[in-house]
């Protein structure tokens, strides 16, 4: 030791001069052994971390080159702490194999080969994501590289010499840049000093972000939480709960400044228009949660059923997901669930509420599940804020949330006169608990007592559990039942749209994949809803052509507004009697994607995750292990991704 450290002190060392490999590779290129101990390989490490922070943090910079860099000091600050604080956690991802493995084997050469490769990998990634957000305005996630990288991607992107030269010259031009990064880190981990401020003003950073971004979104203040649309694979910390039971901020009461500037990267709706009709009708919308297609019949829910005999009747109809925020998301906005993000951050409202607003409608809306979370109060209500209830409705049970909401109703349409339109929602949830009041006689039998999933299994009996489903689908319908006859009753029927439909499925292993209840999968008993439309003015009839949830929004702009803006302006359905069917639709979940393809007569399903490849099931849900993922069809689903994007 005493000679290897006379050895950086001698005139002819390669440490004296830092040659250029000699200075980024001391232990690759250099011909003389360096004594390294465990701490320094760690200070190499760690410092190597913060120098590819750093860098990664430099290139986000491209990302505003779509993304508007905020006007609001907020929101500068808020980006100020963000990007380099995101940035540098995903460099130490890439540097602690390295700082764990050194740790045991305290190798100079392997510490050097685990930095760099990382390091060139997360570089690389960023500037793939940079040139992706540059053209769908989303970040890489597992379609994206999976269209790129298939063997589909071919007959969808063209590349020519040129275009390849100048990415083989962009890959080498990053690898060298996140090579100096990690020679950077070693210089520094031998000269600089102040290794313990410098750490402890990253975490400053990391924590100031994240905590900064948890106000905001307690506060509703979209100066900063729009700018997360910026930052990829963000996982922001939230906190409303928190700061509302601390008196920091009333969630409930929480004004929604409307008139904040519209920076962001939403271009939702494309144009303006106005609305040149007198004769808007009214609306009352039911959705009843976790109410799958096969379950409004004439034995499970009469009432509903003999309303769909007398309207129109939809077989095929899907929701725009698996779970509840995104299919509630798509009926109302008519997009994809994937602008379910971008909405929340810059609390932007569906074209269908607003247009409504603008034609003086009476809102009564009434929901058995909260409005607050999910945050449909900063989305689809997000324009009537202030005109609703936002409290938890009374009730110790979803049932006797649900026996309220339709008391609040029969109140709410004693209410109404003729003299302006209202807009009413009840939204069940008793079916998603599979609930009903203990007097309740069930006509299905036997019957579940108590459900627990924890019990079930491939080869459990799904008879007494869908039985206990389908009496709770009963009650529901009694309920609406309710709803109907006070609607009749009120003598305002007769100019009033009545749609009755659900968020997404519910599935009792109907796949015999083990999966039980939403969210699971996309199967279609987890995604097809029923959907009945009953508008008295039309004839009856029923649909056999593929609709989605996307659809809805257009039709009632039409028929409840007397709206015929250009469709394409706001929404990416059409109207649902026009007969045209969906070839592909998009569903979206928190963590999964999928789309289901009707081609040449097949039926199948490509589910996408942020990790594993692609799979594909079939109409039954079952997996064609050797089927790949449609490549025109993902490349349609990345297009409506960025259609309302700048």
């Amino acid at each position: 030791p005493r000679e290897t450290r006379a050895l950086f002190r001698h005139s002819d060392s390669p440490y004296t001069h830092y040659d250029f490999f000699g200075m980024i590779f001391p232990c690759l290129f250099s011909r003389t052994q360096v004594f390294m101990s465990r701490s320094q390989l760690r200070r190499w490490c760690l410092w190597s971390s913060l120098s590819l922070g750093a860098l990664l943090c430099l290139f986000s910079l491209f990302y505003f080159r779509q993304f508007n860099w905020p006007s609001e000091l907020s929101g500068q600050l808020f980006l100020a702490l963000a990007l380099p604080g995101h940035f540098t956690f995903i460099a130490f991802l890439a540097c602690l194999p390295a700082l764990l493995v050194s740790q045991v084997v305290p190798s100079k050469k392997l510490t050097a080969l685990l930095l760099a490769v990382p390091a060139i990998a997360a570089a690389v990634l960023i500037v793939i994501d940079i040139n992706t957000f540059a053209l769908y305005r989303f970040h890489l996630n597992r379609m994206v590289w999976e269209l790129f990288t298939g063997g589909g991607a071919q007959d969808i992107f063209a590349f020519s010499m040129l275009d390849l030269a100048l990415m083989l010259g962009l890959f080498i031009g990053v690898s060298l840049l996140a090579i100096l990064s990690i020679g950077l880190g070693r210089l520094l981990a031998r000269r600089a000093r102040w290794g313990w401020p410098a750490t402890g003003l990253t975490l400053f950073i990391m924590i100031s972000g994240q905590v900064f971004y948890a106000w905001a979104d307690a506060n509703y203040y979209r100066p900063v939480t729009r700018q997360l649309a910026v930052i990829p694979w963000a996982q922001p910390l939230t906190a409303k709960s928190f700061f509302s039971k601390h008196g920091l901020v009333d969630v409930k009461q929480q004004e929604l400044d409307l008139s904040q500037s519209q920076e962001g990267m939403l271009n939702y709706p494309k144009s303006h228009f106005e609305c040149q009709t007198q004769s808007a009708k009214n609306l009352l919308l039911i959705v009843v949660d976790a109410l799958r297609a096969d379950t409004l019949s004439a034995e499970a829910m009469p009432t509903s059923h003999a309303l769909g005999e007398r309207g129109w009747r939809f077989k095929q109809h899907f929701s725009t997901a698996n779970a509840t925020r995104f299919g509630v998301f798509g009926m109302f906005y008519g997009i994809n669930g994937s602008y379910w993000f971008p909405m929340l951050g810059e609390q932007r409202g569906p074209v269908l509420i607003q247009s409504m607003v603008d034609h003086q409608y009476e809102f009564g809306i009434f929901t058995s599940a909260s409005k607050v979370s999910p945050e449909f109060d900063r989305t689809v209500f997000a324009p009537i804020r202030d005109r609703i209830d936002l409290g938890r409705t009374a009730g110790d049970s979803k049932a006797q949330r649900d026996l309220t909401i339709t008391q609040q109703w029969q109140t709410f349409i004693a209410q109404q006169t003729d003299e302006r339109p209202f807009m009413g929602m009840l939204f069940y949830d008793a079916l998603h608990g599979y609930d009903m009041p203990e007097d309740f006689d069930p006509v299905f039998t036997p019957q579940l007592e108590t459900v627990s999933y924890m019990a079930l299994d491939n080869d459990s009996d799904p008879v007494p559990f869908f039985n206990r489903y389908k009496n709770s689908a009963r009650f529901v319908d009694g309920e609406i039942s309710k709803a109907l006859k006070a609607l009749e009753q009120s003598g305002l029927s007769d100019d009033t749209i009545v749609v009755i439909t659900s968020d997404h499925g519910q599935e009792f292993n109907d796949s015999k994949r083990n999966a039980w209840g939403h969210n699971s999968s996309f199967s279609r008993w987890q995604t097809q809803v029923p959907l009945i439309i009953y508008n008295p003015t039309a004839t009856p009839e029923t649909f056999q052509h593929t609709t989605s949830h996307i659809d809805i929004a257009p039709t009632l702009m039409r028929d409840v507004l007397g709206c015929t803006p250009p469709l394409d302006s706001y929404t990416q359905g059409h109207y649902l009697d026009a007969e045209k069917g969906h070839e592909v639709l998009s569903f979206t979940s928190w963590s999964k994607s999928a789309m289901r393809v009707e081609k040449a007569g097949q039926i199948y399903t490509s589910v996408f995750t942020a990790h594993d490849a692609p799979r594909t099931y079939d109409r039954n849900y079952q997996e064609l292990p050797q089927q790949s993922a449609d490549a025109q069809a993902m490349a349609e689903i990345m297009k409506r991704r960025a259609e309302f994007l700048h």
